[in-house]
């Protein structure tokens, strides 16, 4: 007999579990289409050369293999490189600038633990061909309308930009060949500690002339975004590069905060990395102070992706939400919403009145509401009640032989135990209204 179990890192999810799943992935679809998104789908299986060179140091979480047509493949890592492939391959029945969400299951070989799994959804907005600010602030305000849904008022969007990271590490004499490896140890820090991140430039062989102003930068608080620039136009104003970087950060800032968002939910973070290699200007990450600095959404500006696919550049700008993450936390601390469960169970007493108890159900279901028949038949009374409780369905109505003679059916109030007696030519009408 076979043992029946899951992988390690894979799992089922129940009803009662997948009520929340469906309300977070509704949420951000509802929200990722208010802004003029559409759906896009793409394989869960890639060539092998599609995703390899694109994700630096994390390329070794790619699940690849060889298939029974002797063909390299690997699972889809993450949404945005596949989108990349997409629309270079597309391009002539694309109009650009083009906005797409895709909300499906990645797969990554890393080490399971909470909140992160080898199989998971990402819930992803992206804006290819444009390099407007404009599309880098919109995707701060479709996370700003998202969290606020979700409830999550106090959320903090951590911005920072890489042309304002390459001119520290220039203005600090960091040879330009370690930039990348001081990004890829900075980017540790919530995870490792100042500590962690002090031995990681060791052992990535940074100048130890850098190490300290590197280390000062990881304990940046200042909050106040006027100021932030003013000590950034003071301190890298001369370089090209981070004027650059500064100006445009200013001005996706300005947008935003334009759009609504509330400057309390922006926080110009110096020392926000994000480890991809294919990110050029804007990073953001995006925190909730209860849940401490677990990262709930991430993204950036990656200007140059598409290159790996074709001469013509694509710029594009996006975020993807950690859903996995996201929900966790809310299993933890709970939120209102509406579930998608059954809100009425009809019963029957003989299996003479399946017939009639179908057609009602037919009708209710007919005015959008969500009414389950019980699967068992013509069973006991007592045990078709059992199960509406166990199932927390709120109510249940009940058609009996008195009650077809009499053209009437019960309401049964299953939290407050209260019954009455309606009749069926009424049924529709009161119903429509609980």
């Amino acid at each position: 007999m076979i043992e029946a179990r899951t992988l390690q890192g894979f799992s089922d999810f129940l009803p009662e579990d997948m009520y929340l799943r469906q309300y977070l992935m509704d949420t951000w679809r509802h929200t990722f289409e208010s802004f003029g998104y559409g759906a896009l789908d793409t394989p869960a299986l890639e060539y092998e050369d599609i995703l390899m060179g694109k994700y630096g140091e994390e390329e070794k979480l790619i699940y690849r293999f060889t298939d029974n047509g002797d063909r390299k493949v690997a699972l889809r890592y993450d949404q945005t490189v596949p989108l990349a492939r997409a629309v270079v391959q597309h391009q002539n029945d694309i109009k650009f600038p083009f906005k797409r969400y895709q909300i499906g299951k990645v797969w990554r070989a890393d080490s399971p633990r909470k909140g992160r799994k080898r199989e998971f959804y990402q819930c992803d907005a992206d804006i290819i061909g444009s390099v407007s600010p404009l599309a880098d602030a919109e995707i701060l305000c479709v996370i700003d309308q998202g969290m606020k849904t979700l409830g999550l008022d106090d959320y903090v969007i951590n911005l920072n930009h890489r042309g304002i990271l390459e001119a520290m590490m220039n203005s600090w004499d960091i040879p330009e060949q370690f930039h990348i490896e001081v990004f890829r140890a900075i980017d540790k820090f919530d995870k490792i500690g100042a500590d962690g991140v002090a031995k990681e430039l060791m052992t990535r062989k940074v100048p130890p002339d850098a190490h300290k102003k590197i280390l000062e930068l990881l304990d940046w608080k200042e909050t106040d975004i006027d100021k932030v620039f003013n000590f950034l136009e003071k301190k890298f104003g001369n370089s090209p590069a981070a004027q650059n970087g500064i100006t445009n950060l200013r001005r996706i800032t300005e947008l935003a905060l334009a759009s609504k968002v509330d400057p309390e939910n922006i926080f110009i973070n110096l020392n926000l990395v994000r480890g991809l290699d294919y990110y050029t200007g804007g990073v953001f990450e995006v925190t909730v102070p209860v849940f401490g600095r677990t990262a709930l959404a991430a993204g950036g500006r990656y200007d140059k992706l598409t290159q790996a696919f074709s001469n013509h550049n694509l710029p594009g700008v996006g975020v993807g939400i950690g859903f996995e993450t996201l929900y966790e936390l809310l299993k933890e601390h709970p939120i209102t919403f509406p579930k998608t469960a059954p809100e009425i169970l009809l019963v029957a007493f003989s299996n003479e009145l399946l017939a009639d108890v179908s057609n009602i159900a037919a009708e209710l279901r007919a005015i959008g509401k969500r009414v389950m028949v019980y699967p068992g038949g013509a069973e006991k009374m007592s045990k078709q009640l059992k199960y509406a409780n166990d199932l927390k369905i709120p109510y249940v109505l009940i058609f009996g032989p008195d009650e077809a003679k009499a053209k009437k059916i019960q309401l049964k109030n299953m939290e407050t135990g209260e019954s009455q007696t309606i009749k069926l030519d009424e049924l529709v009408n009161k119903m429509s209204v609980i």
